[in-house]
């Protein structure tokens, strides 16, 4: 029952049945059940799934508490901020110590975001200015065939 309580399960909780749960509550559910196991390293992959806020808080305050190892695959940011000490980012198939805190890596990927959209829209432009620019060059071809007809129109007159 205290497991339950540090996952945030109260008295009526308690009594409903397993199908009458949420998805947040079955996950509370499922990391109750893998700290009673007394497993040394636990496993969780997104848990916080179906979690509210408020769920997501009661788990980071559970798994603070655990006293194994923990391994936790996650984007949210708000359970990593609060339970991890060491972070490993997985990308490009690669895995890499990453030195400082989430947020960090939070900035991190936002300064990349906001590189990566500059760049889309620098090569927008240079595309766009080459179109005009290959427009503008069969313009002045074409008025140099249209002068040098006038001209020719010009010479057959005078003679």
């Amino acid at each position: 029952i205290n497991t339950l309580m540090q996952v945030g399960f109260d008295d009526e909780k308690m009594k409903a049945t397993i199908q009458s749960l949420s998805g947040g509550w079955r996950m509370k559910l499922a990391i109750a059940r893998a700290m009673l196991w007394n497993a040394e390293v636990l496993l969780l992959d997104e848990p916080t799934n179906h979690l509210d806020l408020e769920a997501i808080d009661a788990l980071a305050e559970a798994i603070k508490r655990y006293n194994g190892g923990l391994v936790l695959v996650s984007h949210d940011f708000r359970l990593i901020d609060q339970v991890a000490d060491k972070i490993w980012v997985c990308e490009n198939k690669t895995v890499r110590d990453w030195k400082t805190d989430i947020r960090m890596y939070k900035k991190h990927l936002s300064d990349k975001a906001d590189r990566e959209a500059r760049e889309r829209k620098a090569a927008k432009k240079a595309e766009a200015d080459a179109e005009k620019e290959a427009m503008m060059n069969k313009m002045r071809t074409a008025i140099r065939g249209e002068e040098a007809v006038k001209l020719a129109e010009e010479l057959q007159t005078k003679e």
